[in-house]
């Protein structure tokens, strides 16, 4: 057997192994962090900016604070309106507290094909019924170009977002919405069934 031969092959394989184990993947940023960037939407006719005032740090991980101005206003309810980010990869995770001062880390957006999963919180009605709540997100789409509001975006993550409310004693209440993430811009719209439909009109990223 021509050994030249032999030796050359083997270094076209190793050399391809090699290249496709350390070629790197697509790096996304569906949500922004640097302090002073903002976005403005606009939903039901009315303005929202979100904005990155700082940072914070719980239990040795730091997390991004975006602050909504003005705040979801509801008669049955009031939606906290600051949310704590952090990114690890191309993953981000959103830090909740639920009404026993539990802090926990959720996905909050996953850019891998097909994800999928789901987590719950725990919130108090009155003084002793409790309410549990279900979210479980899907990915839908990944990196396809969109349109929004005139704007074209090339890479675009279509994340499905489901909570089903598990009230002990009656029917389950569930809201579904879908949610528009641009690259190296954030959230651009979200179509939301209990009419929480918002859409990005102006921002700016630092």
């Amino acid at each position: 057997m021509n050994t030249r031969f032999v030796f050359l092959v083997f270094s076209l394989a190793l050399l391809l192994s090699c290249k496709s184990a350390t070629e790197p993947g697509p790096v996304y940023d569906f949500q922004p962090m640097k302090v002073g960037s903002h976005w403005l939407y606009n939903g039901g006719g009315k303005n929202y900016t979100r904005t990155v005032v700082g940072d914070t740090t719980v239990n040795g991980k730091v997390y991004a604070v975006i602050v909504q101005d003005p705040p979801y206003k509801f008669t049955h309810r009031n939606l906290d309106s600051v949310w704590y980010y952090r990114k690890d990869g191309n993953t981000i995770y959103v830090l909740l507290s639920d009404s026993m001062n539990v802090l926990k880390e959720c996905t909050y957006i996953n850019p891998s094909s097909g994800a999928s999963g789901s987590y719950y919180t725990l919130t108090f009605i009155g003084a002793s019924e409790r309410k549990v709540t279900r979210v479980s997100y899907s990915v839908t789409r990944l990196d396809f170009p969109d349109t929004v509001n005139g704007r074209a975006y090339p890479h675009v993550l279509k994340q499905r977002i489901t909570s089903e409310v598990l009230t002990p004693g009656s029917i389950s209440e569930v809201t579904q919405g879908d949610y528009y993430f641009a690259d190296g811009v954030g959230l651009i719209d979200q179509i939301v069934s209990n009419g929480l439909t918002m859409e990005l009109t102006d921002y700016e990223i630092k």
